[in-house]
């Protein structure tokens, strides 16, 4: 199965761009190790103002050993690069919503990357939020409760990928 992509259409995206520029991305990500494969599923949400712009959820097999933190890097590294290359966001402020504690503070530099298989993605989706974001970027953690959307398209991505 392809990733899932969701989103409104042009008209919609260009009437809540008239708002206050402020972007939201809420990201989370699955990992199973099932049968000798490393399973992993990425969701994550953009947002503008409140209303949710485009969804999507993806998943796969690494051939690499994987974990749930690595999953979550995915997730939050693929939103940021959707939201560079699409033509219709034009923000000033950026929200980083997610549910890890560990991603959350590692990215906003309240924590070190140490060791661990997430800390080559780690490092790419801190390079990747310098060289392009680093001015206007906010983070917060949030509990599961609160990133429902996110947490749903991950276990998607991970129960429904090309097997």
């Amino acid at each position: 199965m392809s990733p899932n992509i969701h989103s409104l259409e042009e008209e919609e995206i260009r009437a809540v761009n008239r708002g206050e520029r402020h972007i939201t991305i809420h990201f989370d990500g699955a990992y199973r190790f099932s049968y000798g494969k490393h399973e992993y599923g990425c969701g994550w949400v953009i947002s503008q103002n409140g209303v949710d712009i485009v969804s999507k959820s993806f998943g796969g097999v690494s051939e690499e050993p994987f974990s749930s933190n690595a999953s979550e890097y995915l997730a939050l590294k693929d939103a940021l690069e959707y939201l560079l290359i699409s033509e219709y966001f034009e923000f000033d402020r950026l929200t980083i919503v997610g549910d890890s504690r560990l991603v959350i503070n590692q990215i906003s530099d309240k924590w070190k990357m140490n060791e661990g298989i997430y800390v080559k993605i780690g490092r790419e989706v801190k390079n990747y939020i310098y060289l392009h974001f680093h001015k206007n970027v906010d983070y917060k953690w949030t509990s599961r409760n609160f990133n429902q959307k996110a947490d749903e398209l991950s276990k998607i991505g991970l129960n429904n990928y090309d097997k």
